[in-house]
């Protein structure tokens, strides 16, 4: 006879996919990682759980878990919606980060990187800069996935002086020394700083610093670009991202 046990999770709405016609498949990410559960007549206007499903939600969910391991939602509860203050910057960046958690982080990195999400949607809906903090998240994600970029030194001598350039196609720093016009592009000071920054922050740092709107798209441009060339994933969020 088959059986089912009773479990408590917690987590932020990653995606709903639809299912039938009320129903949906919730993904989410927590402190323990990535899981997905089938969810009942969530769809419904009068559906008791669903403002705790819907995308951007931090809930607490009650599941049943069947003795091959499906999950099913049985009750949830809303302990915050993350939907931002500023509803066209702050909503473009918080859907663009969304995407990328969506499309970039793995099974295992996913406990590693909620926090980061996590902090990053609760700086933009406190109405902190967005644009900085999505790139400090950004930077994470792709950290822990493991393509950061190296902002200690230059990583092809290992001098820490006289960097005057970021090498996307060798991974972070350059010196004066190492660089190669042939392949190679000069990186203005400022955003050599605001790269050394990103991929450096603590988690406690959203909010304490904030760059220029305008300072902070090249980056997320020339990070997409990367993403795509070490991946094969375009984030699509980002080409609206460029014109706002």
């Amino acid at each position: 006879m088959a059986t089912s046990e009773i479990i408590q999770k917690e987590g932020l709405v990653l995606r709903l996919s639809d299912m039938k016609e009320s129903d949906a498949m919730v993904k989410a990410i927590g402190p323990d990682g990535l899981f997905s559960f089938y969810a009942r007549g969530v769809k419904k206007l009068d559906s008791k759980n669903g403002a705790a499903t819907a995308v951007l939600a931090l809930s607490s969910f009650t599941l049943t878990r069947s003795s091959a391991g499906a999950l099913t939602l049985k009750e949830a509860c809303a302990k915050e919606l993350l939907y931002p203050s500023d509803q066209l910057t702050g909503l473009s960046i918080a859907s663009f980060l969304l995407e990328a958690a969506n499309s970039l982080v793995q099974e295992d990195e996913a406990s590693e990187a909620y926090p980061w999400l996590l902090g990053a949607l609760k700086a933009i809906k406190e109405g902190k800069e967005p644009f900085t903090a999505g790139l400090i998240c950004f930077a994470h994600i792709l950290a822990i996935g493991g393509i950061g970029l190296d902002v200690d030194e230059c990583v092809l001598c290992g001098g820490k002086k006289k960097i005057v350039a970021l090498s996307y196609q060798d991974g972070g720093y350059v010196c004066q020394d190492c660089f190669d016009p042939a392949y190679m592009e000069k990186t203005p000071d400022l955003h050599l700083k605001m790269l050394r920054y990103i991929f450096k922050a603590p988690v406690g740092d959203y909010g304490r610093v904030s760059f220029a709107p305008g300072d902070c798209r090249p980056l997320y441009a020339r990070l997409g670009e990367y993403v795509e060339e070490m991946t094969g994933t375009h984030l699509r969020s980002l080409d609206f991202l460029m014109k706002i």
